[in-house]
């Protein structure tokens, strides 16, 4: 609100103006003549050449088939979808069905110097997210350890023998882990084709230490509470209705690319409505 003149004799209201105009004339340079603009036939939609940030992804999902939000113990393939988003593994798949795998937590591919050594330099931006738990922390050789051994302990807070951990004896094939800084070493009993199946398979995500800790034998009981989770994944769940909805929301301290959505709802939509609701874009 100040009108005093400039040292030019224009107030600002002057020099707004002479903006747009220079804004409109440059988009009247740049627009064919012969194109009418209220004709929205007649002008050309060019999408954008890279993924844009934001928005809400929405997918379908048949969410009463889900058991827990303990990664290691769930085996319910829907389950898998929530933990897809929430957590990282070593390796991944680079697609569904070549057999080839990508770094992932691991900023490269492993170093194989015989048959049963297997050396993992850690990604150095990995991070988990930044919550009360965890704080944003790097993910390090530790946590490796822990996930690992956790698996082939298989046993609850309590220390009692817990069937949950299902692949127990598919974690068994390490049989001795080696960390320094962000290097893990891990050996097997000799030559084993299967490893990196196990590494990278659903059951290879990788939880905080202080999760586990401090939620301790309420992952087995309250198998519905996504507040448990904790992950280093892109996205952090903020909402579980049984039969309903899940929903997710972008974590800000993404370490890795990709997850351009700001958030992801996995919607439970009944069999007759299902058609309507994707032609109708819900």
């Amino acid at each position: 609100d100040d009108d005093e003149p400039d040292p030019d004799g224009e107030t600002p209201d002057d020099q707004t103006d002479q903006s747009t105009d220079q804004a409109a004339d440059q988009a009247g340079d740049q627009t064919d003549p012969d194109v009418d603009l209220d004709d929205p036939d007649a002008v050309e939609i060019v999408p954008p050449t890279e993924p844009v940030r934001g928005g809400i992804a929405q997918f379908f999902g048949v969410t009463e088939e889900h058991d827990r939000f303990d990664p290691h113990r769930s085996r319910f393939q829907q389950s898998q979808t929530y933990f897809s988003l929430s957590y990282n593994r070593l390796l991944h798949p680079s697609t569904i069905s070549d057999g080839a795998f990508e770094p992932d937590l691991a900023g490269i591919l492993p170093e194989t110097p015989d048959g049963d050594t297997h050396i993992f330099s850690l990604n150095p931006e990995a991070r988990f997210w930044d919550d009360d738990l965890t704080r944003g922390r790097k993910f390090t050789g530790e946590d490796v350890r822990f996930n690992i051994e956790r698996q082939k302990a298989a046993l609850d807070a309590d220390g009692n023998p817990d069937l949950l951990f299902y692949r127990r004896d598919d974690w068994g094939k390490v049989v001795s882990i080696d960390t320094e800084n962000e290097v893990v070493t891990l050996r097997t009993g000799g030559p084993d084709s299967t490893l990196y199946d196990v590494l990278a398979g659903p059951w290879g995500w990788m939880v905080s230490p202080e999760g586990t800790e401090e939620f301790g034998n309420r992952w087995r009981d309250n198998t519905q509470v996504y507040q448990f989770a904790s992950g280093t994944g892109p996205y952090i769940p903020v909402g579980f209705v049984a039969n309903g909805d899940v929903s997710f929301i972008r974590s800000e301290n993404w370490w890795g690319d990709g997850a351009f959505a700001d958030g992801v709802i996995i919607r439970r939509v009944p069999t007759q409505s299902l058609a309507q609701s994707y032609t109708s874009g819900q």
